[in-house]
């Protein structure tokens, strides 16, 4: 039976099992994401919540693990439109990371933005940096600076139309559009024409940069993260972002 010691862990959700204990999902730091039973929890002086971070023991093999008592745990507390943002972090890290995949780097980056967001940091500026980094450990992230079908630079004047399992390319017929649309000073970063999500070669540049603080580009790598991985959730919709949506309302 395996065993596993001391290892970073945050806690993206958890949940009431029988009379004392817990079942608790979790992000580790070399192992990925984890399902854990933490025998009796609620008879302890600090059984684990959401968005803690701790030290992490456990054993078993595959599947279900049993959480050992947890060790330097620290709370993590938040409210109102932070929590939303917070909850909606953890979601997309247990929809989309498959279980005792190690990434190492995103879970640095989701104790970070989670820490941002009890803080109360600008949700739409430390979000899009954290989903982006999110495709990129899922091996979906698009190329933004070359076109895909002629591997051209991206340039700034243009726009591109998003392709499936391609990436960006020249949307020759926008081109005049787009020049108009700068002359006439045009702030969008995005449009659909006929179903396809267009960017500004400019938004592409951006985001590549992890540039967000322009509200249109902020958008536009909103709506191509939304398009990017609505395929990997199955049509089942975040929980997160309606709460998110409502609490704009």
């Amino acid at each position: 039976m395996a065993q596993i010691s001391d290892e970073p862990a945050l806690v993206l959700h958890v949940r009431p099992y029988r009379e004392s204990s817990q079942l608790v999902d979790m992000l580790t730091l070399h192992q990925g994401r984890v399902a854990a039973l933490y025998k009796g929890a609620r008879r302890r002086a600090t059984p684990l919540t959401t968005f803690a971070t701790f030290s992490a023991s456990w054993y078993g093999r595959d599947g279900l693990v049993t959480l050992k008592a947890p060790d330097s745990v620290q709370a993590l507390w938040v409210a109102g439109r932070a929590a939303a943002g917070a909850f909606y972090i953890a979601e997309l890290l247990m929809r989309l990371l498959r279980e005792r995949q190690p990434v190492p780097e995103l879970f640095a980056a989701a104790c970070y933005t989670l820490q941002q967001c009890a803080a109360g940091a600008s949700l739409r500026l430390i979000l899009r940096p954290f989903e982006w980094q999110l495709l990129e450990e899922l091996g979906i992230a698009p190329d933004l600076l070359t076109d895909a079908l002629t591997g051209a630079p991206v340039v700034s004047g243009a726009w591109y139309a998003f392709m499936t399992e391609q990436g960006f390319a020249l949307k020759a017929e926008a081109r005049a559009a787009a020049e108009e649309g700068a002359a006439a000073g045009d702030s969008a970063a995005h449009r659909w024409d006929q179903g396809q999500l267009l960017l500004s070669g400019a938004a592409l540049r951006a985001i590549d940069n992890r540039e967000f603080s322009d509200p249109a580009v902020n958008a536009a790598a909103q709506r191509l993260f939304r398009l990017l991985t609505e395929p990997l959730l199955g049509g089942r919709a975040l929980r997160s972002r309606e709460l998110l949506q409502n609490l704009r309302s």
